[in-house]
């Protein structure tokens, strides 16, 4: 058996995109992901998990301090998304390979993988939520744009600043 994938169903609602999957593999028979910001409907007995009802929202910087930050202001804005805090480009990428994620905020400079990787390996791979790259040196904002992130925000920033940029980024829950 070769590896594929059907495309079950997909949905355009009033600003929500989606489409759920049945993806094939040698390993694996047959599982389903849905990719959404929301979930409305599921098909041919896919049934979500549950996670996945909620907004999922990865936050990649190597400061504990500025991770602990970037929960408080997204949970208070969002309070039923699903956040996964990672220290490194790599591991969100690892994160987005197994979950999903309906929006990134990555610092420019990590270790094993930055920002601007992070960026650009998702751009690649067709990725097209949004990314919102967070820097203390406001002259690398032309190289986020080129890489593809949505918005940029110089450090430090308030929590009013993200929070703008998170509504105008992010479906309302």
């Amino acid at each position: 058996m070769s590896d594929f994938a059907t495309i079950l169903f997909s949905v355009k609602e009033e600003g929500y995109t989606g489409v759920m999957v049945r993806i094939s593999t040698k390993k694996h028979y047959s599982k389903c992901r849905f990719y959404s910001t929301r979930i409305l409907t599921t098909s041919e007995g896919c049934t979500p998990p549950m996670a996945l009802l909620q907004q999922h929202i990865i936050i990649a910087d190597d400061a504990e301090h500025l991770r602990n930050i970037l929960v408080r202001i997204v949970s208070t804005a969002y309070p039923a998304a699903r956040i996964s805090v990672v220290a490194d480009g790599r591991a969100a990428l690892a994160v987005f390979e197994h979950e999903a994620a309906d929006l990134v905020i990555t610092n420019n400079q990590m270790p094993h993988m930055g920002g601007l990787q992070l960026i650009g390996e998702l751009r690649r791979r067709g990725v097209i939520i949004p990314i919102i790259m967070t820097s203390g040196d406001v002259l690398i904002e032309p190289q986020a744009q080129a890489a593809g992130a949505s918005a940029f925000l110089p450090k430090p920033f308030s929590a009013a600043e993200m929070n703008q940029v998170l509504r105008a980024l992010l479906a309302q829950p």
